[in-house]
């Protein structure tokens, strides 16, 4: 009589299967079998043969490899919630959400429009100046939200005031706090805002942003064109003098 037949030694991979190796190695000696192999030359499977791969990983996806995913490249999480705030919500939000993503962003070196370090006061007071701008209808505002109704990030649109610039806007502020990054929250908040434009019948958008900073991937990436740069147009939060691109997109 011929021995038992006992699955070769598998890797933890397959704890979430525990009897797919005994089915592979069975399904491999009937092939043999069917083949005409005699029976004491039989061999069962071998081991790396039964392994799979780890059932939550993507394929050909490595944990240790996995390229590193730009801030705004990936897409934004469902839990994450992108709406727009009203002049009273602005007003709301200016003295702990608001002011806490432009403390944030300073603190990491972006550069908009303040020096470092940047007192939670003064962030408060410049949102409470956007809040009166939502009011008079110049600067409209959206928030992403997270899961625990935190504000994650924000954008701004501000509407030219002249007479024969009503068809333009532009882009301020687009900011995402560090703890939110890598979950496209920077797209999402500027496809908003980009999409309540052309629906309401603005046709070209502008925005400036400092040169080689990451936000001009995401810029390029979404469709925006460089129009040109300036040099040391405006200092980092540190106060050095910085290269500043200018970017426009045409709508509709």
């Amino acid at each position: 009589m011929n021995a038992p037949i006992r699955p070769a030694a598998v890797t933890e991979e397959n704890r979430s299967h525990p009897g797919l190796p005994t089915l592979l190695t069975a399904c491999h000696l009937v092939d043999q079998e069917r083949k005409g192999t005699p029976a004491n030359q039989r061999a069962e499977a071998p081991a790396h043969q039964l392994r799979e791969k780890p059932m939550d990983q993507p394929p050909h996806e490595s944990p240790h490899e996995r390229p590193e995913r730009h801030p705004d490249a990936g897409s934004r999480q469902p839990a994450d919630r992108v709406a727009r705030l009203t002049a009273a919500e602005v007003r709301t939000h200016a003295a702990e959400g608001l002011a806490a993503l432009l403390v944030d962003a300073v603190d990491d070196g972006a550069s908009v429009g303040f020096l470092a370090p940047l007192e939670t006061t003064v962030a408060t007071s410049w949102w409470s100046g956007a809040a009166e701008e939502a009011e008079r209808g110049v600067r409209e505002v959206w928030a992403a939200h997270g899961p625990d109704g935190s504000l994650t990030g924000v954008v701004t649109l501000v509407r030219a005031g002249t007479a024969n610039g009503r068809h333009r806007g532009e882009i301020s502020r687009l900011l995402v706090h560090r703890s939110a990054r890598g979950r496209g929250l920077g797209r999402a908040l500027l496809a908003e805002a980009e999409a309540h434009a052309a629906a309401t019948g603005l046709t070209l958008l502008v925005l400036d942003t400092q040169t080689d900073s990451p936000a001009e991937r995401l810029y390029r990436g979404a469709g925006w064109t460089a129009a040109g740069t300036i040099p040391d147009f405006a200092a980092d939060p540190a106060g050095v003098p910085r290269a500043t691109t200018l970017y426009y997109k045409r709508l509709g």
